[in-house]
């Protein structure tokens, strides 16, 4: 599905690199955020809810790549979560190993399949059929 150049869903990403950085600096510098651990996570939630966004408004020949990569980062978001709010909730420090230390690098295994060729069956690539990333 081609869209003309300038449409939201082509320039979406611009407001999501945008808006990214802003939380990243507010999250490194700003007083009150610096270090802050839900703004953490909804900086690190945000990316597998934003690939499965451009995945719907781009319908790439190859969905289950950014299935995978989206699984991913839902996991490192996940162990993340579970690493930030459990002394929150417990009032306890983090036990080591936890349910966070097994979540985050758990995401690779997604990742790497994403980026296997021989796991995810992508059609010769031609001129006509469409590009596997669009930009």
């Amino acid at each position: 599905m081609n869209r003309p150049a300038g449409t939201v869903a082509n320039r979406a990403w611009i407001a999501y690199l945008a808006l990214g950085l802003v939380a990243s600096t507010a999250y490194l510098f700003a007083p009150g955020l610096q270090g802050n651990g839900p703004l953490f996570n909804v900086i690190s939630g945000s990316s597998a809810i934003a690939i499965l966004l451009g995945l719907s408004l781009h319908r790439p020949v190859a969905p289950w790549v950014w299935r995978w990569f989206a699984i991913g980062q839902a996991l490192f978001f996940l162990g993340d979560v579970y690493t930030y709010s459990y002394p929150l909730v417990s009032g306890d420090e983090v036990p080591f190993p936890s349910a966070g230390d097994r979540l985050v690098p758990a995401r690779t295994r997604p990742s790497r399949t994403a980026m296997t060729p021989r796991s995810v069956s992508l059609p010769t690539r031609n001129r006509k059929t469409k590009p596997y990333v669009r930009i």
